[in-house]
């Protein structure tokens, strides 16, 4: 993929001015790696990268994982001491500031979120020496089309994001490189644990280990001409929910569905017993019966490898509900597939042709719209495949390979929805909610990815309340759907996640 990537930098160039190319402060190194990607010897593009003195000296530390299987991550104790070796230890408290200065804030901040994290007894008088950590795993694919996993960590603390970065406080770790962001910690092909699933387990379990040791021995890192010794507090894991119920053996998970009857396997939450009988899992009400029930049984009958990592009590706080999954690739492309279906069950961009015709018809329309007001879109087409929608019995979700195509989308849905309403003759409640609907999303998000890694108070309130509102007219809108027989706006457990996204504002 980086040959692939550096090939088609380099002929770019090349076709702009060859001379151009030829001047780049990193030509020899695109030219070679051009090379390896026309000669298929993408393999050699690690040497590429050392010869330039491009490469991070991080040996690998192989593990045993079974059936005398011998597997290679990347030492989290190692790359600190690479990182503090190269002065590269800030990019972990968000690049500029003191560590001293820095981190005594996070926790400040972090200990009104979830005090209860071990780390506010056992270090208590040298929080300014423990770097807050992320473990997040995530399963892709390779260029054949075979799943692999992918297991990262990284600070929550970063350059902030396109919309806001503060120089004097604590932003979201968005912006910039990746290589600099995220670090990897390892791979393993899905091949690998697809039939010996404890080799995943093993592999989580050496990650987890570490990080136990580097909690409560600390690490000793030589930075400049001095020596300093720092600890790593684990505050959450992170990816979708079906690599939460993986690693973390848990019997409440959105795959529970159709229960008859009160059993260990249960509900589809693991924060609480949502999805059992008596506990209607998207009453978000004060009410609600679930409420009563958070943090009240614990959702493994084994425990996860994750739970030895020093942590809050209740070990079930280690998995994190995170907005990309929950809204970007959840109740929100619930939202934005919906929203797109319904202009067609409107006839608004014509009532002629069929629905691939209707639908090229309203991408061009998305297309402009979003050209017109600075809004990427990624996406070259709204397709029945990109939406999810093979018939109209099918409930519609954007499935698009872009979580970031979401919010586009869903910018696009409050413009249209909201010039269509203006023109209405008559009040139309299922316009008004889905009008309602988009705006609260898109507000729910400018505030959360305008801010910075902790809201202030008065945005805290705001977003509080725009979560709020999208759940009143989420329900809203499957409601009226359902009363016009309708499969739109689908009731998935995402939004029972986002209810509790929403709860910890409120």
């Amino acid at each position: 993929m980086v040959c692939s990537l550096a090939s088609g930098f380099y002929e770019e160039c090349k076709d702009v001015d060859a001379d151009l190319a030829d001047d780049l402060a990193s030509s020899s190194l695109l030219s070679n790696l051009h090379r390896c990607s026309r000669t298929k010897h993408e393999n050699k593009a690690r040497a590429e990268f050392t010869k330039q003195g491009l490469s991070c000296p991080i040996g690998t530390t192989m593990i045993d994982i079974g059936e005398d299987v011998n597997h290679p991550i990347l030492s989290i104790t190692e790359f600190l001491k690479v990182l503090a070796l190269h002065d590269k230890l800030p990019l972990l408290w968000g690049g500029r500031g003191k560590a001293s200065e820095i981190l005594p804030r996070f926790w400040r901040h972090y200990r009104q979120h979830e005090g209860s994290h071990c780390v506010f007894n056992d270090h208590k008088h040298r929080l300014d020496k423990v770097l807050p950590l992320l473990l997040h795993a995530d399963e892709g694919q390779t260029l054949k089309k075979t799943g692999i996993m992918v297991v990262s960590w990284h600070s929550p603390m970063g350059a902030g994001t396109s919309k806001y970065t503060d120089p004097n406080g604590l932003n979201l770790n968005f912006l910039g490189n990746s290589y600099a962001t995220r670090f990897l910690a390892t791979v393993c092909l899905k091949k690998v644990y697809q039939k010996h699933p404890e080799k995943l387990d093993n592999i989580i379990s050496a990650i987890a280990e570490e990080l136990r040791d580097l909690y409560h021995a600390g690490i000793e890192v030589v930075i400049g001409d001095r020596r300093e010794q720092f600890f790593v507090a684990t505050i959450g894991f992170k990816g979708d929910w079906p690599i939460h119920a993986r690693v973390g053996r848990l019997q409440r998970h959105f795959c529970r569905r159709g229960v008859f009857k009160v059993s260990d396997k249960s509900g589809i939450c693991h924060l609480c017993r949502a999805g059992e009988i008596g506990f209607p899992p998207h009453d978000f009400g004060p009410g609600a019966a679930w409420r009563s029930t958070v943090l009240t049984k614990t959702p493994w009958t084994t425990p996860g490898p994750l739970c030895v990592i020093p942590q809050s009590p209740h070990q079930e706080l280690m998995h994190k509900f995170d907005a990309f999954h929950t809204l970007h690739k959840g109740c929100f492309a619930e939202l934005a597939g919906s929203g797109l279906v319904v202009i067609l069950d409107y006839d608004l961009v014509g009532p002629d042709g069929k629905v691939e015709v209707k639908l090229e018809r309203l991408y061009g329309v998305m297309s402009s719209f979003c050209k017109a007001n600075g809004i990427p879109l990624h996406m070259d087409a709204l397709t029945k495949n990109s939406l999810t929608f093979p018939r109209d019995s099918c409930y519609p979700v954007g499935s698009w390979f872009k979580g970031a195509d979401t919010t586009a989308v869903l910018y696009f849905l409050e413009d249209f929805w909201g010039k269509h309403k203006a023109g209405l003759s008559q009040p139309d409640d299922y316009v008004d909610s889905i009008y309602d609907c988009c705006k609260s999303a898109n507000t729910f998000l400018s505030l959360l990815y305008g801010s910075g890694l902790f809201l202030e108070l008065s945005v805290t309130r705001q977003a509080a309340q725009a979560g709020l509102d999208f759940l009143r007219s989420y329900t809203e809108c499957a409601q009226l759907a359902y009363d016009r027989k309708r499969m739109r706006f689908k009731m998935n457990p995402k939004l029972h996640a986002m209810i509790h996204m929403t709860d910890v504002l409120v």
